[in-house]
């Protein structure tokens, strides 16, 4: 849009990163948490990335576990 940019908490222009890989029920917990390593260690190394984790997948509630061992193990990278 034409707005002004919205700021970051460290004062630059709020920039938002293209998704670079979608994580969903077809691929195993094992499989989501270590996609998600390697997008922490592209990360670590200063390059931008994103992930989607495909929450909003219609059979969510089947795959309830799996998600959820995924987060457990997001949530501890990010303590």
């Amino acid at each position: 849009g034409s707005g002004p940019p919205l700021e970051s908490s460290g004062g630059g222009p709020l920039v938002e990163i293209p998704q670079t890989c979608k994580i969903d029920w077809m691929v195993s917990a094992r499989d989501m948490k270590a996609i998600f390593e390697q997008h922490l260690e592209i990360a670590r190394n200063g390059q931008p990335t994103a992930i989607c984790l495909a929450l909003h997948e219609t059979g969510a509630s089947r795959h309830f576990a799996r998600f959820d061992e995924v987060l457990t193990m997001i949530d501890r990278c990010l303590e």
